[in-house]
């Protein structure tokens, strides 16, 4: 269970997020520059909320009022961006157990059932220069997953790469939550993607979380924006 009451102010951007998400994927969809990507950053310990409650499978992450606030480092959350942010130097499998050796994580799913889940077999002695766009996403979504052990959140994981790219990149994120038994956070701008991966949904509009009763409704709000992409 993911649970969450915060409150955010950047510049002349006011952001309040507050749900209780009790199923296994949930997407966070809305326009760009609504709100998606502070929320995650917020829950990751990559910013700090001004105020509120961070809990997550029964943790703590953030509590003003108790003093409590994790560093992203201790929260044992795996993150993938709009953009691969691999190690150049590094290959695939070195890049993959990165957070393993370096950053003290401790994997729910072994390595190997993870390279046949997303087949990356004959990836693994690559560098990134070696790899197509989709190919690098996936290995990033490869280590994310290793480095994940109370929560896993998708950025925007699909926005980089081509039409072909996605629709594969989609069916490999469906298979995530046949090993990973923990909460996935999945933003997104586009209804079709939401429609696909997720169990819920979140909407986002103005810094704020409203509530949607079923999918369509989703397409309809991005309509009501004035947002035509991706419907």
């Amino acid at each position: 269970m993911i649970f969450f009451d915060i409150d955010k102010t950047l510049g002349t951007n006011k952001f309040t997020f507050q749900a209780t998400l009790t199923r296994p994927v949930t997407t966070v969809v809305g326009k760009s520059g609504a709100g998606k990507s502070t929320l995650a950053l917020l829950i990751s310990g990559l910013s700090s909320p001004d105020k509120g409650r961070i809990q997550v499978e029964g943790r703590i992450f953030f509590d003003s009022e108790k003093g409590i606030n994790l560093p992203c480092e201790k929260r044992g959350i795996g993150m993938v961006f709009q953009n691969p942010r691999l190690f150049p130097h590094f290959t695939a499998e070195e890049n993959m157990r990165f957070p393993l050796s370096h950053c003290n994580r401790k994997s729910i799913v072994k390595f190997d059932e993870l390279v046949d889940l997303l087949d990356l077999g004959s990836l693994l002695k690559r560098k990134l220069g070696e790899l197509s766009g989709g190919e690098a996403q996936r290995v990033s979504l490869g280590r994310a997953i290793l480095a994940s052990e109370q929560l896993l959140i998708l950025d925007e994981p699909l926005s980089s790469l081509d039409i072909v790219r996605k629709k594969e990149l989609l069916e490999y994120i469906g298979r995530i939550p046949c090993v990973l038994r923990i909460p996935i956070l999945y933003i997104t701008h586009s209804p079709n993607e939401a429609k696909k991966v997720g169990n819920e949904s979140l909407f986002i509009d103005a810094g704020q979380i409203e509530p949607i009763d079923s999918p369509e409704e989703i397409f309809q709000k991005l309509q009501n924006l004035g947002d035509q992409n991706e419907i």
